[in-house]
């Protein structure tokens, strides 16, 4: 989005039409990029892999999912920003394709 790609213009374009929220995948994306990629309307990223991405996510008042689960498991990087003082009302836990017994049943 922040490369100004057709491709992406035209489903930004399109989800303001249809009265869609735009959910993200800001792998990698840290200042200009991500402030650009949060003007143009996304609300959310779940590709927080560090405390200081989160962190920098839900400052400029994006939802951070932090993914937990059978592919990725990223709960332990980034559970730091619970010691920062940050309001933690859009973050959230979320898993992949694990089911309730891969969470029950794992160690650790």
């Amino acid at each position: 989005m922040t490369d100004c790609e057709e491709r992406a213009l035209a489903q930004y374009e399109w989800s303001e039409r249809a009265g869609k929220t735009r959910e993200g995948h800001a792998a990698g994306a840290r200042g200009k990029k991500l402030q650009a990629y949060r003007a143009a309307g996304t609300s959310s990223c779940h590709e927080s892999v560090t405390a200081e991405e989160a962190l920098e996510k839900l400052r400029l008042g994006m939802a951070v999912m932090i993914r937990e689960g059978y592919v990725r498991r990223e709960l332990d990087a980034v559970s730091g920003i619970a010691r920062k003082g940050v309001d933690l009302t859009n973050a959230m836990i979320v898993t992949d394709i694990a089911t309730r017994r891969n969470w029950w049943s794992r160690e650790g």
